[in-house]
């Protein structure tokens, strides 16, 4: 109905108790689609490592007994292309979870491939903080097969990376964050 002051507005009356009551859900459900979006995010990184090459890396990562860390712990591969001259070229990150993964490399084609483990603390983000790196400079070979082994046992990290040529396992050197130190 129209008046001449303009369209007639209706207002209904709410009573304060009835808010009152709907409140607390409201701020319980923000609060829960909070802490889940920040369980979730994972990694920060926005270039993910496409993996589409053969896989010849494998990594094998042994968190121990998970269930009784008190913390959420993420591992990550970075893969870096490395130029003669040495510059680096970000090629990007990789997920990987307890286990065996597998990640393709490119054949004769150097790279800097680095671990790294970081601590999301617990549910609620408390004791977060560090990040363990360790890295390893590699030509993959053609026809050859590469592994990392990863272990996390006593509050420790173990890192080992082998080439393996048929059933010859190989040690190599496992090298620091700045791999040009060692050209």
């Amino acid at each position: 109905m129209q008046s001449n002051y303009g369209p007639r507005i209706q207002i209904k009356v709410v009573r304060l108790s009835k808010i009152s009551s709907v409140m607390p859900k409201i701020i319980v459900t923000w609060l829960v689609c909070i802490a889940l979006s920040g369980c979730t995010a994972g990694n920060n990184y926005s270039k993910i490592y496409p993996n589409t090459l053969d896989k010849n890396l494998s990594i094998y990562l042994n968190l121990g007994n998970v269930d009784k860390l008190p913390s959420k712990i993420d591992v990550y591969v970075g893969v870096n292309d490395i130029s003669k001259d040495c510059t680096d070229q970000f090629q990007g990150d990789i997920s990987i979870s307890p286990g065996v993964n597998k990640i393709g490399l490119a054949p004769g084609k150097k790279v800097y491939v680095v671990v790294a483990a970081i601590d999301r603390g617990d549910f609620l983000g408390r004791n977060a903080g560090y990040t363990v790196r360790h890295g390893a400079l590699l030509t993959p070979r053609v026809g050859r097969q590469y592994e990392i082994v990863i272990n996390y046992i006593d509050e420790m990290w173990d890192y080992k990376l082998y080439e393996i040529n048929g059933s010859r396992r190989v040690s190599l050197p496992v090298v620091s964050v700045s791999p040009c130190n060692l050209s």
